[in-house]
């Protein structure tokens, strides 16, 4: 008689398809000292993160409430590099402005206290009013331009003190604070992506907490969470071409890879507010995978570990990326804090990503033995 052998296999609950601390390739901490490969520029800020410190990573913010575009009545006075303005009963700050694109749209900010309302007008037209007390609160106007020339005005009715007064243009949001008269230089993290960066698979993970996210629906411009770039040769010119980025485009993320030309371009969009629950003023964690099988390119994002959305294209690889860049691609960057950027060298699984999501301790101690 014959008999059949069988072999048994217990499987845990949690699957992982190879060790997970060995695949993390790259974990940037504000915490911790950098790694070779990487270079953070000296404009990038440490800000408080999801674990200890973020780094704090915004477009080249100049603050256009410049002391000497703006006319003071009743007494008002503005001075210091932190452009406080302090306002007596029915004083006035007005500030002119021209060549403005009709249905643009510019973020008024400040800190304020004091006693009774304060007022912020354009031209002749309320258009916020803030009651002022002890206690300091922060304020954040978005203006719209209804014609080529406008005067802000921000006049107090019994009296205060605003500080940190900052007019950021062509935006719906407030980044922090810039003392006017110079442009903050550019933030920008580099990745070396030979060392870290594999195109046949891998995944992304962040953590990231942006002023925008409460306005995410009205955005129109774009916004970057990390860009890889090559160098190409158009019209006897050398231009960088975006082999992988994302970014936020009109209310959402928009993935995309680029290939050899148009037949190989894969494009993942979704809007945010397809999503159950994104809070805004709270961290949230994007996972982004990728891997290349036999001719397609496989790829899915997926935000705090909830609906995963996923696309698969044809695909034939271009020239390797020649920089990689966390919370910035090309001209756009984050415009806000990023923690526990990540570079994995395959797509992780959704255990993996509950995982992480989860974990109340940073990336490298949640995965330390995994």
């Amino acid at each position: 008689m014959k008999f059949k052998v069988f072999a048994l296999f217990l499987v845990p609950v949690s699957v992982w398809s190879a060790s997970l601390e060995k695949e993390v390739k790259l974990c940037l901490s504000a915490d911790a000292p950098l790694p070779a490969g990487v270079k953070v520029s000296g404009s990038v800020r440490k800000v408080p993160g999801k674990f200890g410190k973020a780094f704090l990573i915004e477009r080249r913010t100049v603050n256009f409430f410049d002391p000497a575009d703006v006319i003071l009545t009743g007494g008002a006075a503005l001075t210091g590099k932190s452009n406080k303005l302090t306002l007596p009963a029915n004083g006035c700050a007005a500030l002119p402005l021209t060549g403005l694109r009709k249905g643009s749209r510019h973020t008024l900010s400040f800190l304020y206290s004091g006693s009774g309302k304060i007022k912020v007008l354009l031209d002749d037209a309320e258009t916020a009013v803030f009651e002022a007390g002890k206690a300091i609160k922060e304020a954040e106007v978005t203006l719209t331009a209804l014609e080529d020339s406008h005067t802000i005005r921000i006049t107090a009715l019994k009296g205060a003190c605003l500080n940190q007064v900052m007019l950021d243009k062509n935006c719906i949001f407030a980044n922090t604070y810039h003392a006017p008269g110079v442009k903050r230089g550019v933030d920008k993290i580099w990745i070396d992506p030979g060392k870290f960066y594999n195109e046949r698979q891998g995944a992304i993970t962040l953590w990231f907490k942006a002023p925008w996210m409460k306005k995410v629906n009205f955005l129109e411009g774009e916004t970057a969470f990390f860009g890889l770039h090559r160098k190409e040769k158009r019209n006897n010119r050398i231009v960088e071409q975006a082999t992988h980025s994302a970014v936020l485009w009109r209310g959402g993320i928009h993935e995309r890879f680029w290939g050899r030309d148009r037949s190989s371009y894969g494009v993942l969009d979704f809007k945010f507010k397809e999503l159950e629950k994104i809070a805004p003023g709270e961290w949230h964690f994007l996972v982004f995978n990728w891997k290349y099988e036999k001719g397609k390119l496989h790829f899915d994002v997926s935000v705090d570990n909830g609906r995963l959305f996923s696309k698969s294209v044809p695909y034939v690889f271009g020239g390797k990326p020649e920089n990689f860049s966390a919370g910035s691609s090309g001209g756009y960057y984050l415009n806000g804090a990023i923690d526990d950027f990540a570079v994995w060298g395959r797509p992780l699984t959704a255990d993996e990503k509950t995982l992480l999501y989860h974990s109340e301790k940073p990336l490298l101690e949640t995965i330390k033995g995994k």
